[in-house]
């Protein structure tokens, strides 16, 4: 999260916390070291992203 290009610390935690209230991503603990976390896509997440592929593939073949 050093990168300021991306906004602040503040409002990407805000972000990925809204992320997973909406059960798009879960947080998973590193066990190296505990003040990180991996972002995963969840299941609604994915299944998401597989809707508007097909959609994309449908709409890019006309």
């Amino acid at each position: 999260m050093s990168d300021s290009s991306y906004g602040s610390p503040a409002t990407i935690h805000k972000r990925i916390h809204q992320l997973v209230a909406l059960g798009l991503v879960t947080l998973e603990a590193q066990a190296a070291d505990s003040r990180k976390r991996l972002v995963v896509p969840a299941k609604l997440a994915m299944t998401y992203f597989a809707t508007v592929a097909k959609v994309l593939r449908k709409t890019a073949a006309r």
